[in-house]
């Protein structure tokens, strides 16, 4: 029974290497991946592919094996070392290549906690909350947002539907997946703290990391991994995906709207009106002749109001005509001679 498990775990492993990722394969490494049992037949698993991979031809698997070696520190002239020391180091490469292959997400996609009590967090514009779970992890919900979770979620997923922007701070529990799910992509992590931005009439779908790692799905079946200080920009309607390198200071301003601020980085006028109308609440008129397009780079502190944030944005740029009149702004070209 033992080598029968064994040579199940072998090929299910093999198969991944070989590139096929059949729907049947994920929901088997993904089960796979979550039970406790049959250890020591994953270890041996482990160890059968760990020695076929040297012998493989194809070029793309050859790459991925002599990726694993740098990582654990290998090389062709070193003697041969016991597989079982190294066991946790090789899962710890192994495993996330498969488990960030988006196994875990498709079937989740359906909600398996339907008749469970769900709670829905509503923020206004011109407000931000913040909701801490029963795990302990805590949530911020930027205004214009929305945000959905079971209070009671069973052991296996905890699950946070988003629409809008939000900042989480996930406490780790290893065997408790944390998904975010919106409507273009999923993000899945075990303990992180990650802004994701997915207003519904915006765009792209962004996803910034600070601390951790996170996976994410995109709705075409995408998948990525995020280090720290990375973006993944998804384009909604292009399905485009762009994954950049940021500045530490950069990534953590990014968060700063949970404490009040707004920092914006190289963003174009429209996002930034954008910004304004919900975080104020307001209607902002843009007149014709603008260009949306231009880009600032501006922090703004906690505390100040719509008027004195309109006075910055006029020190930056002095080409632009500002005015308040009861719960609009109106923005325009200065007139020239």
């Amino acid at each position: 029974m033992d080598n029968i498990l064994t040579n199940q775990f072998f090929k299910l492993i093999n198969r991944f290497f070989e590139k096929r990722y059949s729907k049947n394969l994920e929901d088997k490494v993904h089960h796979w991946l979550i039970s406790p049992e049959n250890s020591q037949e994953k270890q041996k698993a482990m160890r059968q592919q760990w020695d076929s991979l040297s012998n493989i031809e194809d070029l793309s698997s050859q790459l991925e094996f002599e990726k694993i070696k740098k990582v654990l520190g290998f090389s062709e002239n070193k003697r041969k070392i016991q597989f079982s020391n190294y066991l946790p180091r090789v899962a710890a490469v192994l495993l996330p290549l498969i488990l960030f292959a988006g196994i875990y997400f498709l079937d989740k996609r359906e909600n398996k906690d339907s008749d469970m009590p769900m709670t829905v967090l509503t923020v206004p514009y011109g407000k931000h909350e913040e909701a801490k779970l029963a795990c302990g992890s805590e949530i911020w919900i930027n205004s214009g947002s929305e945000i959905t979770y079971n209070e009671n979620p069973a052991d296996t997923v905890r699950t946070v539907n988003l629409k809008g922007e939000a900042y989480f701070s996930v406490m780790r529990q290893n065997d408790v997946p944390f998904i975010v799910r919106t409507e273009y992509l999923d993000v899945k992590v075990l303990g992180t703290k990650f802004n994701v931005s997915a207003y519904p009439d915006e765009e792209s779908t962004v996803v910034t990391l600070n601390k951790g790692s996170i996976a994410i799905r995109t709705i075409d079946n995408q998948d990525y991994m995020l280090k720290p200080n990375q973006q993944l920009v998804y384009n909604n309607k292009t399905k485009q995906v762009v994954i950049q390198d940021l500045d530490v200071n950069i990534a953590k301003d990014i968060a700063d709207w949970t404490i009040g601020k707004m920092a914006f980085n190289n963003e174009t006028l429209k996002d930034i009106v954008t910004v304004f109308e919900r975080k104020f609440n307001v209607d902002v008129e843009v007149d014709s002749n603008v260009d949306l397009n231009r880009r600032y780079t501006v922090t703004i502190d906690e505390g100040d109001n719509l008027k004195e944030i309109i006075e910055i944005f006029g020190c930056f740029d002095s080409s632009l005509s500002y005015k308040i009149e009861n719960n609009k702004v109106y923005i325009s070209n200065n007139k020239t001679e």
